[in-house]
């Protein structure tokens, strides 16, 4: 039961698109153009890789948000005059959301900067030094880095990608999976999932004895007891000439458990609900808490919870998102 801590996404459970909506051969060119420095593109024609026509028109623009998305103090779970009025917020934010933001929630200001700061730095090396540790399952590189090139050869995502497994410690890679550079890499980004490993678990234990209408069904110490698959994915959606034709990441659903996200201060991130999308504000400080499609199936009060995810792009603005 996967339910991944430090994610920009985790699903598997990519939406098909309609290829037969896809806009004209002269779009594909254009876009091809514009991206040959990316050295990524082949077969430039494919328009399968390109955002359908039809769907580009219900796409919203990156800096528009959604005031509505639950923002959720849970410093009140420690408190016994706030605990039930915080927990009331969490399950109804799940139930008609799926999706919510939390503040207070213990993790220094100073482990967020770090992770921040490290990630963004790495994404800022030459592609060069970043390819060392590329993800080539042919050789059995499981984790690592995931340039442009081979995200948009399969989706159109706009981004590059590094992940790695945390839990189970027999799935963890080998230390030269890591980037050498920038230093303290490895650790600021073990250092905020130890941080928020409570955090998660205490949510989980909560979500699921609303969920299955139990009290302490499971505690959190078996929730996160380091058998469960952890994963952690940053994604860098960088500067798009045509935004339009592509998205950061295409609408998915998460096949997780649960997925904690956190995002710059660029927007982009976007959340479908009874067929609309919106847009998730960045809050300083705060983390995106999503409910993955595995919780969905336990969940008694609302048949489908967040429909969708996706990032879209801008023209101007680079986005780093966790």
């Amino acid at each position: 039961m996967a339910h991944p801590i430090w994610v920009a996404v985790t699903g598997d459970e990519m939406r098909a698109m309609d290829s037969s909506a896809v806009g004209n051969e002269a779009d594909a060119r254009l876009l091809i153009e514009a991206v040959k420095s990316k050295s990524a593109i082949q077969s430039a024609l494919d328009s399968r890789l390109l955002v359908p026509s039809s769907e580009r028109l219900t796409l919203i623009p990156h800096k528009e948000f959604c005031n509505d998305i639950p923002v959720i103090d849970i410093s009140g779970l420690l408190d016994d005059g706030r605990r039930g009025e915080t927990i009331a917020a969490v399950v109804n934010a799940a139930a008609n959301w799926g999706i919510f933001q939390v503040v207070n929630h213990g993790i220094p200001d100073l482990v967020l900067e770090n992770l921040m700061t490290v990630v963004k730095d790495f994404f800022s090396m030459p592609e060069e030094e970043k390819q060392l540790i590329a993800k080539d399952h042919e050789n059995g590189r499981l984790q690592g880095y995931v340039p442009f090139s081979q995200l948009f050869q399969k989706q159109a995502a706009w981004s590059n990608q590094i992940e790695y497994i945390l839990q189970p410690h027999h799935l963890v890679g080998p230390e030269d999976t890591w980037p050498a550079r920038p230093a303290g890499f490895r650790q600021a980004i073990e250092e905020y999932c130890n941080e928020f490993h409570s955090v998660l678990a205490k949510i989980l234990e909560l979500l699921l004895s609303s969920c299955l209408k139990t009290s302490g069904t499971r505690k959190s110490s078996e929730l996160l007891d380091g058998n469960q698959l952890q994963v952690f994915r940053a994604s860098y959606y960088d500067t798009c000439p045509q935004p339009e034709m592509v998205m950061g990441l295409r609408s998915h659903v998460d096949s997780s458990l649960i997925t904690a996200i956190v995002q710059d201060d660029t927007g982009g991130l976007q959340v479908e609900k009874d067929g609309q999308w919106y847009g998730v504000a960045p809050t300083p400080g705060a983390v995106v808490i999503l409910l993955g499609s595995v919780l969905q199936v336990v969940n008694t009060t609302r048949s489908e919870l967040c429909g969708g995810l996706l990032h879209t792009g801008s023209r101007f603005q680079f986005k780093l998102s966790i």
